[in-house]
């Protein structure tokens, strides 16, 4: 299905579009359609960036799309000043989700304590993180093995997910 994805069904967010194939390209292991498409996204973002520095909105998918580059230190900055520009405490709604951006740049910089405390953070507030959620989705594979992680996506009774 994600390879039927065009620009047009993104109706113009070109950023959405490439981060969503980078992602793909992440999962198949295919390097270059990575870097390709991450490097689509930081050529639309850094722009926008630069005109509006504190925009956590921004600078999270910056972060992520630098963390496809393998530009990590630069993928933690961005995503780290992001978090610190909107802090939960301010938007619960787009807050979480900005956390969750520097959750994944931790983890693709091969930061995982970094990445699960942040997943801890999170589920301890009304956000997007569940143990179904940890469970389901592939991006959290490189924490499965870990033991804070197992707790976090234990199920309902406690038992952790292998």
């Amino acid at each position: 299905m994600l390879d039927a994805l065009s620009l047009v069904t993104f109706t113009g967010d070109t950023v959405r579009y490439h981060l969503i194939k980078a992602e793909q390209a992440y999962f198949r292991r295919d390097a270059a359609a990575e870097r390709a498409h991450g490097d689509s996204a930081r050529v639309v973002l850094e722009p926008r960036v630069r005109s509006l520095p504190d925009e956590a909105k921004l600078l999270g998918p910056l972060a992520l799309a630098y963390s496809h580059l393998g530009r990590h230190a630069e993928a933690i900055r961005a995503g780290e000043r992001a978090a610190s520009r909107l802090p939960i405490e301010r938007d619960a709604v787009s807050g979480p989700f900005v956390l969750g951006y520097l959750a994944r740049v931790y983890l693709m910089a091969g930061q995982a304590e970094q990445a699960i405390a942040i997943l801890e953070r999170l589920s301890r507030l009304p956000t997007w993180v569940s143990p179904a959620e940890l469970r389901a989705d592939p991006i959290w594979d490189p924490l499965r093995g870990h033991p804070r992680f197992q707790r976090l996506a234990a199920d309902g009774a406690g038992a952790p997910v292998t």
